[in-house]
Order: C-alpha cells, then structure tokens, then sequence
C-alpha cells in the first residue's frame, strides 16, 4: 500500500497595517488643530483605505484606525468651518440689518413730513413714533434702542431726527431724509447731549 506524503497547510501570512489608515488617522488627529487642511486629506485616505482593506481578502488591516481619521476629519474639519464662517455670517447679519434699519428711517421720514404738512410742521410726537417705530423688527445683532428728536428743527443737534439701534454702527435720519451712518459711540452721545430736548427713546422691536 503506496502512503500518501502529508500534506502541510501554510499559516497564513500576517495582514499588514494599510499606510493609508495609518496617514488617515495621522492627518486626522492633526484636523483637531489644522482642521479641514487636514481634515479633508484625512477623510480622501481613510475612504481609499478601507476599500483597499476590504479587497486584500485579510492581507491588509487598520480598518478601525481608518474609520478613526475619517470621524476626526469630519467632526474637526465641520468645527473649522464653523469658525471660519462665523465672522462671515455675522457681516453678512450686520449688512442686512443696515439695509433694513435704512429702508426704514426713510419710511419714517416719509411719514414723519406726511405728518409735518398735516399738523403745520410739527412732527409726530412720542405716542405716535413708537407706534410707527413698532413695526419695524430689526435683527438679533442690533442692539439699543431708537432715539427719536421731534423737536430737532428747533435746537441743537438740529438736522437729527432718529438714530437707529446700533448694529454695531449706527444709522442717523437727518431732517432733509439722508441716512449716514455713524461708527462713533463717542458722536451719537454728543448728539443726544446736545438736544435742547431729551431725546424720546423708543425700545427697538426684535425678531
């Protein structure tokens, strides 16, 4: 009887770590400082990574490193651009709320001169003001309150009719319906001192 040779069966060959999950997990922990410069090159190799792993039928591992640097890329990198564009939103907030609060002293002025040639020049006075005033919501980035002069023809500071809420600049309706706007904290107190009359404060209405 002929004995068959044994046959010996070949371990198998120990998986290698993937470099890509290793850079991934690299670049990845970098993100929590570099943020998306990094945290993108981090999510683009741990994808690559674990596609690769998942085709060398076991020659390859890191799997886990890999998902590890694409959530830090992620989380990191959204953080960044969070920060980033917080100063942007913000601008873009305060812009809006210029356009408004100056559509809206103009609205005032025409109505306040509408009023003028109806009561023999007299503007309107606080009750009606505020009513008018009221309606015009301003956004969360202003602040203050309005500071209206109906009796600014007749005294110091004059030409002012109605200062806007700060957003942080400041809008002032002149008598003749220019709107300028004023960066001066220092300024706009001046003017409201130098009313010969207390300026009506009316609070601002806010979304």
């Amino acid at each position: 009887m002929e004995l068959q040779p044994h046959s010996h069966a070949h371990p198998p060959a120990p998986s290698k770590t993937s470099k890509l999950a290793i850079w991934s997990l690299v670049t990845g922990i970098l993100s929590l400082c570099c943020s998306f410069l990094t945290g993108i090159p981090a999510v683009i190799m741990g994808i690559v990574s674990l596609n690769k792993i998942k085709k060398s039928n076991g020659t390859l591992s890191g799997g886990s490193m890999a998902i590890a640097g694409i959530v830090t890329g992620i989380v990191c990198g959204l953080i960044g651009l969070a920060v980033l564009s917080g100063p942007l939103i913000l601008r873009q907030l305060q812009k809006a709320d210029t356009i408004a609060l100056t559509a809206n002293l103009q609205e005032f002025h025409v109505r306040a001169m509408e009023y003028s040639l109806n009561h023999h020049g007299a503007f309107p006075d606080k009750t009606t003001a505020e009513e008018w005033l009221a309606g015009y919501k301003v956004h969360k980035p202003s602040s203050g309150d309005w500071c209206y002069f109906p009796e600014s023809v007749e005294g110091p500071p004059f030409e002012v009719l109605l200062i806007s809420p700060s957003i942080p600049d400041t809008l002032v309706l002149r008598v003749d319906g220019s709107v300028v706007i004023s960066k001066d904290k220092e300024d706009i107190r001046k003017l409201i001192d130098s009313s010969r009359t207390p300026a009506t404060i009316i609070p601002a209405t806010r979304h």
